[in-house]
């Protein structure tokens, strides 16, 4: 899931284990601030990230899907036999 939200370009990756859950703060990888040699990994709370990334959209579009959540999901496919 990390390699895939790496070639994906999502700009914001959280991996959540049993230390984070006991912790109050989060490692986030920051894509914004990472090069290809070297990921910028930024500890803070949700309530931190929430704030961040709301700046970040600020003044975009919001609406809410139309769809359900669920059909948004893409499939992949993964190659037999070679």
């Amino acid at each position: 899931k990390v390699f895939e939200a790496k070639t994906k370009w999502v700009p914001y990756i959280v991996v959540v284990g049993d230390k984070e859950l006991k912790g109050n703060k989060i490692p986030v990888v920051i894509r914004e601030k990472s090069t290809k040699e070297r990921e910028v990994r930024e500890e803070m709370t949700l309530k931190e990230l929430i704030k961040e990334i709301k700046s970040k959209c600020k003044g975009m579009p919001f609406r809410p899907l139309y769809i359900p959540k669920e059909m948004s999901k893409r499939v992949t496919f993964v190659p037999w036999g070679k």
